[in-house]
């Protein structure tokens, strides 16, 4: 039980330190679905950490990886929102109410 609260620990104290003014979007980052993906390597890395008295290094060297595929589904979540909102605007450019 302890190994899932050194993950959620880990992640949680790079939460906090990314929350911090000037970092822009990284509170819009998801990892959850990223992690579901490869439950193993996770737990490995829980594992490791208990075993290693909470040494939570074990979850550094997976972090860039993950939180470039957070960057992606970010980005690709802001062009879908993107492309949703320019078709209503292509709606409304052809409405009567909005004719110049």
């Amino acid at each position: 039980m302890s190994q899932g609260r050194n993950g959620r620990t880990a992640w949680a104290l790079f939460y906090a330190s990314m929350l911090r003014p000037g970092h822009g979007l990284a509170g819009y980052l998801s990892i959850s679905r990223i992690l579901r993906a490869a439950p193993a390597k996770y737990a490995r890395a829980c594992v490791y950490a208990e075993r290693d008295n909470s040494d939570l290094s074990h979850f550094v060297g997976d972090q860039p990886q993950i939180l470039l595929q957070a960057l992606d589904d970010l980005r690709a979540y802001r062009a879908r929102r993107a492309r949703a909102v320019q078709g209503i605007e292509d709606v409304l450019q052809g409405s009567p109410c909005t004719a110049r």
